[in-house]
């Protein structure tokens, strides 16, 4: 019995110090291939350039280098990023005949939650495919949520018309981060977008979707839509996030829609707002009315301590 154990913790040792130099050695080696793999990416991009402009389809150096499907789909991924209005026809073509589509799809079936949303955020990347949708579609109600924004990303490209309606289903608030993503994804598809329906919809996700669009675009027309998120929104993250956009926009800061939203600021996030403000240049006088007396002297010491204090005097 005691030689029969020995064995089995001899075999487990040994299986052990094996997967460990498999392991080392497969990393050495991707070190070693990386400068290589660079430089192949950069010659490749003029070709992958020329591919999606030229409409025909051409031997990409890449596929020609160890993992070549996994370059691929990250040159692709980084090509796709950068350009808009593009026809993605000829591109998609390229992956269908590699195979990427299928080998992306297997993967995030086989895998689980992080590991997953990585490979359904390379999917997203690249051009839709038909048979993408069916197959992503189920991720969406993944236990996890990663995922299950991941699978948003890739549906958003590949059925840019339901666009608006996911996002609607999302089931939990948005980050920033996130909302940044779905701008880029509805951007590569050229899908027009309004701020005012997003603003006035009742989903706070799409809210926070119309208040990125407001920011990024300095829309100072918004300042009635801004006001009444601040006054009114059940979200009070969506509403700090629509003073801040109001403060960005430097535009004027009412009283009568601000004054439940700000007496509900910790001293810490009043303190926050009221250096926000004074970073954003708004002098003493023109926000008097939103603070005390003893808040109003400190933001005149928030003033001075910017060099804003030059313009104004």
């Amino acid at each position: 019995m005691g030689v029969w154990l020995y064995g089995v913790l001899l075999a487990l040792q040994v299986f052990a110090i094996g997967w460990v130099a498999v392991r080392l050695l497969g990393g050495w080696l991707r070190q070693r291939r990386r400068p290589r793999n660079e430089l192949l990416m950069r010659r490749s991009a003029g070709e992958l350039v020329r591919l999606i402009l030229e409409e025909e389809d051409r031997a990409i150096p890449l596929e020609m280098a160890v993992d070549g499907a996994r370059l691929m789909v990250e040159l692709c991924g980084r090509i796709g990023a950068a350009l808009y209005g593009y026809s993605p026809t000829a591109m998609a073509q390229h992956l269908v005949h590699l195979g990427v589509y299928q080998r992306l799809l297997r993967q995030a079936e086989r895998r689980r939650g992080l590991h997953r949303a990585l490979v359904l955020k390379r999917l997203s990347d690249l051009p839709p495919q038909a048979e993408v949708e069916s197959r992503v579609r189920p991720f969406l109600r993944d236990s996890s949520r990663e995922v299950r924004f991941a699978a948003l990303l890739v549906l958003l490209a590949a059925v840019p018309q339901e666009s608006l309606r996911l996002i609607a289903e999302f089931d939990e608030p948005l980050t920033a981060c996130e909302v940044g993503e779905v701008l880029h994804q509805m951007r590569r598809t050229l899908l027009p977008i309004a701020y005012r329906p997003l603003m006035e919809s009742h989903h706070q996700n799409l809210q926070r979707l119309g208040l990125c669009l407001v920011h990024q675009f300095a829309v100072e027309d918004a300042d009635e839509l801004l006001l009444g998120l601040v006054a009114s929104s059940p979200d009070r993250e969506l509403a700090m996030a629509s003073l801040y956009v109001l403060c960005a926009l430097h535009r004027p800061l009412r009283r009568r829609y601000l004054k439940h939203c700000l007496e509900q600021l910790s001293s810490s996030e009043r303190r926050a707002l009221m250096r926000r403000m004074a970073r954003e240049g708004y002098a003493p006088s023109q926000v008097q009315t939103l603070w005390s007396a003893h808040q109003r002297a400190r933001y005149a010491q928030y003033v001075e301590s910017y060099k804003s204090t030059l313009v104004w005097s």
